[in-house]
């Protein structure tokens, strides 16, 4: 039986009463950083519910995860996953979207779904999520995750990440642990190597959202040889190396007597090489982002980045891998040839922070989400004030009577998203920021 810590418990607390409440409730979000114990959240959860649920997850490797912590917990669970090799039903089922759609009648009877790595779930109608969704209106449903927020792209002013608690699928959050009520103590201590790079050569892709894969493979080039160095440093360390390509990788892992996996990797040869990885068998793995999420190692003593990004969840994920504590394991090494802990600052000091009436990501003083990735790797505050907006006031809400200019960028962005009923003052906002980027 496993023993809950306390923010698990008052989480799972949380979660219970959602789904027995005889409201009719939104699907709502359980933000739980990395290493919090999600699987056994969800565990907790699954278990003490009366009627039959559903666990949902976007890979065999987390359906394993989660399958095993649930009969830890509990006795048995059912798996329905054509990837598993197993097709059965029970009063908790764990299983792979990919399985499920085209069956989703047999889950009528079902009344809760959980969703693991949520925000991984495109909310579109068409997608094969929206379609098991419209088949079963029964379901409440509650989704867990690390980074919930989601990408969003406009070809006027780039893309911005966007918090998921107010999308057209979830509304609001069940509950909340932050980052800085585990990491002091149920986090592995980690420190940061940051080298200084040069990514002037990187050029971002026509979405605005990341950078090109061209101008990532020729970086991964320029810093081949400080990824060779770094891994021949530390020989006897457990190292998770991020390179930009699967060319880069493969010659890596065979110069220095790694191995790599990606995504056309077998699934054998992949279960064998992180079967060896996890024994010390092997002691350097090369991957290009399949390893970031749901990779479960806690006695990792090292990543090696050197792939840059624009997303904050890759950035968080890959560094999340060393969080999880083990009695072997002192300290997490992150070894930066990215630029990507400049871009994002550290993990311990990413937190939501309530906003009025929503909330953000914030590093820091440096708020992620909500604004246009321009303002947010802007190194220098810029001063520039299109003289058009420099004595337009804003007529409302929390800096009413203040100057457009003299108001946060945060808060604009705000606007931009809420405002409906004042078109004028939303485009002029929009000119200004747009402005004010391109200064």
């Amino acid at each position: 039986m496993i023993t809950l810590r306390p923010y698990q418990h008052e989480c799972v607390e949380r979660g219970l009463h959602f789904f027995k409440s005889d409201k009719i409730q939104k699907p709502k979000i359980i933000v739980a950083p990395t290493a919090a114990g999600k699987s056994i959240i969800i565990a907790a959860i699954a278990a003490k519910l009366e009627g039959n649920v559903l666990v949902l997850q976007p890979s065999l490797e987390l359906l394993e995860q989660n399958y095993s912590k649930f009969c830890l917990y509990e006795n048995h669970a059912e798996i329905y996953s054509a990837s598993a090799g197993k097709k059965n039903i029970g009063k908790v089922t764990f299983a792979t979207i990919g399985s499920i759609v085209k069956v989703a009648d047999i889950f009528s009877e079902f009344t809760a779904l959980i969703i693991d790595e949520a925000h991984l779930y495109p909310p579109g109608q068409e997608s094969m999520f929206g379609k098991f969704l419209k088949q079963n209106p029964q379901l409440k449903i509650l989704g867990l995750t690390a980074t919930p927020f989601r990408l969003k792209t406009s070809q006027e002013l780039g893309a911005k990440l966007v918090m998921m608690h107010n999308s057209n699928i979830y509304n609001g959050y069940c509950h909340i642990i932050q980052i800085q009520e585990i990491s002091k103590d149920f986090w592995c201590p980690l420190e940061y190597v940051v080298e200084e790079v040069n990514d002037s050569g990187l050029k971002i892709n026509t979405t605005g959202a990341e950078y090109t894969d061209q101008s990532l493979i020729s970086y991964g080039l320029s810093v081949d040889q400080k990824v060779m160095n770094e891994v021949e440093k530390y020989p006897e360390k457990s190292k998770l190396v991020f390179v930009p390509s699967v060319k880069q990788a493969a010659i890596l892992a065979q110069r220095t007597g790694g191995a790599y996996v990606c995504a056309d990797t077998d699934k054998r040869e992949r279960k064998q090489i992180i079967s060896d990885f996890r024994s010390g068998k092997i002691k350097t793995v090369f991957n290009v982002n399949v390893l970031s999420v749901g990779f479960d190692y806690p006695e990792l003593e090292m990543i090696i980045d050197a792939c840059p990004t624009l997303s904050l969840a890759r950035h968080y994920q890959k560094v999340g891998r060393l969080t999880r504590p083990h009695p072997n394991k002192k300290l997490g090494i992150v070894i930066d040839l990215s630029g990507n802990t400049e871009r994002f600052g550290r993990v311990e000091d990413i937190e939501l922070k309530k906003i009025g009436t929503t909330y953000h990501i914030f590093s820091g003083e440096k708020q992620l989400s909500g604004v246009y990735f321009g303002e947010v790797l802007i190194k220098k505050p810029v001063s520039f004030i299109p003289k058009k907006f420099k004595d337009m006031e804003l007529t409302f809400g929390k800096f009413k009577g203040n100057k457009i200019s003299e108001a946060p960028d945060w808060y604009l962005s705000w606007c931009m998203d809420n405002i409906n009923w004042n078109r004028e003052l939303v485009g002029n906002i929009r000119l200004f920021l747009d402005q004010k980027k391109s200064a």
